[in-house]
């Protein structure tokens, strides 16, 4: 099979074309169909070079990340759209995971013109070590199946926030169950190990080698969390659903990490122990998140 070089435009082999770059939008060759809503091709993306090319260009990458990425172009969020309802389970880019996160953060912390508001308290957020947006799609009857998409970031040394790094969901359950349903989940980390159980490149087993707790509710967190001589919950989630899915079943359900839709967002391949460690600088494109999160903690030193 050959490919063209989308900096030089001419063909190659597989052997021959098979690294990706970053390439200044002005020296990139589109496609014919590039426009086309059915064309994958994004000139904010690594992509496809010969080996010639990639040799020019990989004194330039660093360059390029920090001007040409996904990861360095800002990020709109609108608040008052009916999206921020009813987030989408499934997205292919980081950039809308952002947006996605952002709107389940405010949906759970700020006023929330459909669920309420509150439901999560600051002091959680405040004090956690990490925390995961995660969207899921569930549907069956008596078998069902789940997935989705979301994010997690970190607490960095200087007590910041890290980076994104994208994660996907699947799972399946078996039981007396029916229906469908749309759930937002906030999963906050209450500890390092938590944080690397996400930031590790094994499959994570929610309820298995990472248990969820139910965590607590409205401002009083103290109390509730100290309640139990296990201490605090490694892990408190938080969800809000749409549909109807009723049923008793269990359920098996892993969390993955996403390399690939990462090294889209930043341009580069980054793991993501090393993003969740603070080692790469927060992106303009996740400044909506990190501006929601300031909100929330500002709200909760006025209260």
């Amino acid at each position: 099979r050959r490919h063209h070089c989308r900096r030089c435009g001419l063909l190659y082999c597989d052997a021959c074309s098979a690294r990706r770059a970053l390439i200044h939008p002005a020296e990139a060759v589109f496609p014919p169909d590039w426009d086309s809503m059915l064309s994958s091709f994004d000139p904010r993306e690594p992509l496809r070079v010969c080996d010639g090319c990639f040799r020019v260009l990989a004194p330039q990458q660093d360059a390029l990340a920090k001007t040409t990425a996904h990861a360095a172009q800002p990020t709109e969020v609108d608040r008052d759209a009916y999206e921020r309802y009813l987030n989408a389970p499934i997205q292919f880019d980081l950039r809308s995971e952002i947006q996605k996160a952002t709107h389940t953060l405010l949906n759970f912390c700020e006023d929330n013109a459909i669920e309420g508001s509150d439901s999560v308290p600051r002091e959680l957020i405040a004090s956690a070590w990490g925390l995961a947006f995660v969207t899921t799609m569930q549907a069956g009857f008596f078998f069902s199946g789940r997935m989705g998409s979301g994010l997690v970031i970190a607490r960095t040394p200087d007590g910041g926030w890290s980076a994104p790094s994208a994660v996907c969901t699947a799972g399946a359950g078996w039981g007396l169950q029916i229906g469908g349903e749309v759930t937002d989940m906030l999963i906050v980390l209450n500890s390092q190990d938590a944080v690397d159980a996400f930031a590790s490149t094994a499959q994570l087993s929610l309820g298995t080698e990472l248990s969820l707790a139910l965590g607590p509710m409205g401002r009083s967190a103290e109390t509730n969390m100290t309640a139990g001589d296990g201490g605090v919950s490694a892990v408190f989630s938080y969800a809000h659903s749409k549909g109807f899915f009723v049923g008793i079943a269990l359920h098996a359900c892993v969390i993955l990490a996403r390399p690939d839709c990462n090294e889209k967002f930043y341009g580069r391949r980054f793991d993501t122990a090393h993003i969740l460690s603070g080692a790469v600088d927060r992106p303009l494109g996740a400044e909506p998140l990190y501006k929601a999160l300031e909100e929330v903690m500002r709200d909760d030193v006025a209260a």
